[in-house]
């Protein structure tokens, strides 16, 4: 059960930094666009001299630029909108599971820390128990790093061509009119990968978990103590 609670977390993980390196791909693209556009502006602006000589060479320069965006926007919203289908699905197919791995890792951080206290508590030293009981720890812990951070960086990456696009429609009306050509929303609209709509996966949820492990973990210990107090008297 483990194991396999484990490996699912870890194939989803997987499939979200492959996500997040398709669209490091676009965003690329994009940011190439954007860089262009960016060196002529601050080359043009160097000097008057050198601008009003280079007038004819910037406005051929511009068009091409024109032209080779508008050829390749179409391709790169279409792959975009397509790796979004397939980051929602995912987050469709896999958000039941997800939450049901990251409350069973929480039980089983929270238990198996206690596991500790107890056989602290008891003077027992069965090391062989012990060592199985801690081995469990740096395991879920390294799968909720694998799957938060992936996550986020998938979720980051995926929002960010809204934000490169935004910058390049400001450059100037032609490129305007081909980003609203082809601009849909689920380019405008940012997207959350989430545990089937409870909260969202991110690195932010590594934290509360390990919060709650920690708060749990104090009230049980004083339970503890209170029981001791009491058998004691």
């Amino acid at each position: 059960e483990n194991a396999a609670s484990c490996a699912f977390t870890i194939f989803i993980s997987s499939l979200m930094h492959l996500l997040a390196e398709r669209f490091q791909y676009i965003n690329q693209m994009l940011s190439q666009y954007d860089s262009k556009i960016l060196h002529k502006s601050e080359y043009s602006s160097t000097s008057i001299k050198l601008a009003i000589n280079s007038k004819g060479e910037g406005n051929m320069q511009s068009e091409a630029n024109l032209r080779l965006f508008a050829q390749n926007s179409k391709m790169i919203y279409s792959l975009h909108n397509d790796l979004l289908d397939i980051y929602k699905m995912i987050n469709s197919y896999a958000g039941l599971g997800l939450l049901a791995f990251l409350l069973y890792a929480f039980y089983g951080l929270l238990s198996s820390t206690y596991g500790c206290f107890l056989y602290h508590w008891q003077n027992k030293f069965h090391w062989k128990y012990i060592l199985f009981t801690v081995s469990w720890i740096p395991l879920y812990t390294g799968v909720l790093i694998l799957l938060t951070s992936n996550c986020e960086i998938a979720t980051k990456k995926a929002n960010k061509t809204a934000q490169i696009l935004s910058r390049i429609y400001g450059k100037g009306q032609e490129y305007q009119s081909v980003i609203d050509k082809f601009l849909t929303k689920s380019i405008k609209q940012e997207v959350h990968f989430t545990a089937y709509g409870f909260f969202t996966i991110d690195k932010t949820t590594l934290f509360k978990i390990f919060s709650a492990v920690t708060t749990y973990l104090v009230l049980l210990i004083q339970f503890r103590q209170l029981e001791e107090s009491k058998s004691s008297n």
